[in-house]
């Protein structure tokens, strides 16, 4: 099996049957297989992928029975493809993604018998034309990741309890002072139009070789729910010296966030999820690296 494409589907099902379509219209290698995860969707999409690729041979649904999130989701369909099919490559693609080069594989293979990458990460493009690659939030530093937690509770403490700005202003001053901390990202520039190695890669859309998954024993860590999972691989790359490559020759197309979007009621439900469910993922990171006593190298 030359490759084998993971897709998490979650409720919306338009999304995920446009990025089932995309591969099966465009890549013109058949030696591939595409393995649905149904990750606990409980309103039918699930059990209507399941009925409507049932004679396909190409594609495995699988339903899982509740939401175990991004990394644990994703694992179940990964390690699925590897005992059933024994892949060269794993290309774990967001269920809002789509691809529209016939030669996609064919892109993944010559970049491997260049470079014997670990993981490769595609010009991924959204709606809005922004280059989601190369991912620029690289975590260099402990006191980057305290840095993070603190931004993560700010803002959750923000939206939970509605403060107005002048509010925000005198706790975000007080904190500062007290803690030394600034919530503020730093800020990367990164050349989306020359191929990279060794940087971070963003999750929507990754390629793992067999080399990285004879590594380990899962491709996600399964204690991440959502969110930092690029965090998380990048930290395994500085970790075990892993060769990430970003080619803006490979591309995929996401819709960014319209599928998350269509999932809650208010701006505010939304955001109060994604910084909950932010600040578990960094927290368990910097708990595991402290744990693993990794010293970066700046």
């Amino acid at each position: 099996m030359n490759i084998a494409f993971i897709i998490l589907h979650y409720k919306s099902i338009d999304d995920t049957k446009k990025c089932i379509d995309s591969i099966l219209e465009n890549l013109k290698n058949d030696n591939y297989k595409i393995i649905v995860v149904d990750n606990g969707s409980n309103n039918g999409t699930g059990e209507s992928l399941l009925t409507l690729y049932k004679d396909n041979t190409i594609i495995d649904v699988i339903l899982n029975s509740e939401n175990l999130g991004f990394s644990a989701g994703n694992n179940i369909g990964c390690d699925y493809a590897k005992i059933t099919y024994n892949p060269s490559f794993l290309c774990v693609l967001n269920n809002d993604t789509v691809i529209k080069q016939s030669d996609f594989f064919d892109k993944i293979q010559q970049e491997y018998n260049t470079s014997f990458f670990d993981v490769l990460g595609p010009d991924i493009i959204t709606i809005n034309l922004i280059h989601q690659n190369p991912y620029g939030a690289n975590l260099y530093s402990y006191n980057a990741l305290r840095k993070h937690i603190f931004k993560m509770v700010f803002l959750r403490f923000y939206y939970f309890y509605n403060l107005d700005a002048l509010k925000i202003l005198e706790i975000y001053k007080f904190l500062k002072n007290k803690f030394g901390l600034d919530c503020h990202k730093e800020e990367f520039i990164l050349n989306n139009q020359i191929r990279q190695e060794d940087l971070s890669l963003h999750g929507s859309a990754l390629i793992f070789s067999k080399k990285y998954l004879e590594k380990y024993p899962t491709v996600f860590w399964n204690e991440m729910f959502m969110y930092s999972e690029e965090d998380f691989l990048n930290y395994r790359r500085m970790k075990d010296h892993l060769k990430f490559v970003y080619s803006p020759g490979l591309v995929v197309y996401h819709k960014e966030y319209h599928n998350a979007s269509s999932l809650f009621k208010s701006d505010k439900e939304k955001r109060l999820f994604l910084y909950k469910h932010s600040l578990h993922s960094v927290l368990k990171l910097y708990l595991l690296m402290k744990k693993e006593k990794f010293k970066f190298d700046t």
